[in-house]
């Protein structure tokens, strides 16, 4: 079985799914454009190392993989356990036909105003929002909702995050916000809890866990500490949630992580999903 791993380097925590799929006799294929020598104790699980000048640049990527193809054979997957790095892992399944998500699947997986969509024909709550492109539009929500979440349609992570609930932190967003097209939503009280988990390549779930922790936004904003707890079993409700969610996205042949919120009343409130193992050191 020959895997290939974008970027196997970073982030470092994901490094044990190198060395884990070498112990289970996969062959692992590295592309990366960091020097050789930086990958450390991956030089003993990653069969060949490919170093481009650059992962931004596509052509250099393509040209990698396919020096894999012809010297080991077929493909059998491709991840990088890096959102950054999804349109890239998708464009080479497309081009070299390997399973999991295709390059057309893409924008579902990166706008948040496109996966309330899914969201949506899932028969999963979502927080009411819209795409922003003028003060004016921000101001109107504000008006609508009273407080309002601003971020970046096709973002990551809590970055560029605003909680706007006045006049004055209207303004700062808007002072402050980067030039990426935002999304606003109304804001919605409670802690995140995840569905975490592996499909296999027929979309089945072979693994499925959760964590809960406070709001990403006030962690990265405040910059407070994080406590996260895990279900030892997952909630009838949220495993419910999570199951649709996973058959409306087609996901197959990767990790994801879904995050929900839930209220102080117990209600469930999608949030946006990600093609990757939960973030950190777990």
């Amino acid at each position: 079985m020959n895997f290939i791993y974008l970027s196997p380097h970073f982030p470092p925590n994901f490094r044990a799914f190198c060395k884990n799929l070498a112990n289970a006799g996969v062959r692992v294929l590295g592309i990366a454009d960091a020097p050789y020598d930086e990958l450390g104790e991956l030089k003993d699980c990653i069969c060949e190392y490919y170093r481009v000048s650059s992962l931004e640049d596509y052509d250099q990527v393509y040209r990698a993989a396919a020096f894999f193809i012809h010297k080991y054979g077929r493909i059998d997957g491709i991840a990088s356990m890096n959102e950054y790095w999804l349109e890239t892992e998708a464009k080479l399944r497309t081009d070299f036909n390997i399973p999991g998500i295709k390059a057309g699947e893409i924008l579902w997986l990166r706008r948040k105003s496109l996966m309330k969509i899914k969201f949506r024909n899932a028969g999963v709550p979502v927080a009411d929002g819209r795409v922003i492109r003028t003060p004016q539009e921000a101001a109107e929500m504000l008006r609508e909702k009273g407080a309002i979440v601003a971020k970046p349609d096709d973002g990551m992570g809590a970055s560029n995050t605003f909680k706007i609930t006045d006049q004055q932190s209207l303004e700062k967003f808007l002072r402050e916000k980067s030039d990426s097209e935002y999304i606003a939503e109304e804001f919605i009280p409670g802690n995140i809890c995840t569905f975490d988990g592996l499909a296999d390549r027929y979309g089945n779930i072979v693994f499925a866990a959760s964590h809960v922790y406070e709001s990403a936004m006030d962690l990265v904003n405040q910059r407070k500490s994080v406590a996260i707890y895990s279900y030892m079993n997952i909630p009838d409700d949220l495993m419910d949630m999570g199951m649709r969610t996973a058959r409306e996205f087609n996901v197959r042949s990767t990790f994801f992580h879904f995050e929900f919120f839930r209220t102080p009343e117990g209600r469930i409130v999608a949030l946006e999903i990600n093609m990757r193992p939960p973030g950190g050191y777990m």
